[in-house]
């Protein structure tokens, strides 16, 4: 391990907010060769070339290299199909409930210890209870550390699982008039 490594697993905003940490050593992961090839892009316009970025799915491709920092900015949207044609296939699209992603991800995170305590984004409505669950087994707890509440597309919400709806309306998802908003979380993981 570097002096200071950061791991990302990310998309969109994780990429930036990752290229911004100070850090001799940067790893990036992500199973699309356009995300790789964004974020090598800014990179460069940031004039922070130093890193590795690799294809692959979750922690695969690092094996078990261990990180001061890990972001990670998960499809877990509770979706089998795309909502979007113009976007990636893997975008948002977390499985029936959701953790067809994050669970494996949460599983391989006490394999890979950090000295910084990794962050995540999270779904309201897929089950916090069952994250912390996981994390358990593994001798980690989560706090949040950040809370919003986002508008949903209408894309994303045609597409939402009817069972999930129904379990987390209320409880993570809420509806004003024709609109649908979903509470997501940062949490921050560390040692119990």
């Amino acid at each position: 391990m570097a002096a200071a490594s950061i791991w990302a697993l990310a998309a969109g905003y994780c990429w930036r907010r990752w290229a911004n940490w100070a850090s001799s050593d940067r790893w990036g992961v992500d199973i699309e060769q356009a995300a790789l090839r964004s974020a090598a892009a800014m990179l460069h316009a940031m004039l922070l070339e130093r890193a590795t970025l690799l294809r692959g799915s979750l922690w695969e491709p690092v094996g078990a290299a261990r990180f001061d920092i890990v972001v990670a900015n998960l499809p877990h949207f509770a979706a089998t199909e795309p909502s979007d044609p113009d976007r990636s296939p893997y975008w948002s699209m977390g499985g029936v409930d959701g953790r067809h992603l994050l669970d494996p991800f949460l599983a391989g995170l006490g394999m890979h210890p950090t000295t910084v305590s990794p962050l995540i984004t999270h779904n309201a409505f897929v089950g916090v209870d069952r994250t912390e669950a996981i994390l358990l087994e593994q001798g980690l707890v989560s706090r949040g550390v950040l809370a919003t509440t986002v508008p949903l597309h209408p894309a994303k919400t045609a597409l939402l699982k009817a069972a999930v709806r129904a379990r987390f309306t209320g409880a993570g998802i809420s509806r004003l008039g024709p609109y649908e908003f979903a509470d997501v979380q940062i949490l921050e993981i560390r040692r119990a």
